[in-house]
């Protein structure tokens, strides 16, 4: 429904932003989804949370 669909749109947003990567695969009840990161580029300094 829309909230699951606003929720996963926010955190694609977030990944894009952080230079990840997100995909989702659905089937009848199982949903995955996975985001991965780089862990360093020259290009971008490395970020503490």
């Amino acid at each position: 429904g829309p909230a699951e669909s606003f929720g996963l749109n926010a955190i694609r947003r977030r990944v894009e932003m952080l230079r990840g990567t997100m995909s989702i695969e659905s089937e009848p009840g199982l949903t995955a989804v996975a985001v991965s990161f780089p862990v360093s580029t020259p290009e971008m300094p490395e970020v503490n949370t």
